[in-house]
């Protein structure tokens, strides 16, 4: 698992920087082993650009943004699919109210559920 880390460098006024880091975990891997995965990037809030804190190359914000919102669709869809998923699950639950005896093979109540 992987961090990306943003920092944030603004001028405090009085000519020295004031760094703000903000840190998401991420797991997606590379596919190219050794390649910089830019998961670490620097913002230079003056200046209107980002570069990678690990490997100093120099990021197009707007890209960067997509990439990112294209990871937060994902997430979303992963996470609706689960909820459709538990959803399901439970409905099949609520539905189990009896089993088939392994004695007799009749019908009976599971005992513990409320009725």
């Amino acid at each position: 698992m992987s961090d990306k880390v943003f920092t944030l460098i603004k001028n405090d006024g009085n000519g020295e920087a004031v760094e703000t880091a903000i840190s998401i975990k991420s797991k997606k891997g590379s596919t190219e082993y050794g390649a910089c995965k830019h998961n670490s990037i620097l913002v230079d809030e003056d200046l209107w650009r980002i570069e990678c804190a690990k490997c100093g190359k120099s990021l197009d914000p707007i890209q960067y943004l997509v990439n990112l919102a294209g990871m937060e669709r994902m997430a979303e869809y992963r996470l609706s699919k689960l909820q459709e998923r538990h959803e399901k699950v439970l409905g099949i639950l609520e539905n189990k109210t009896r089993t088939k005896c392994e004695h007799c093979g009749k019908l009976t109540n599971i005992k513990g559920l409320r009725q």
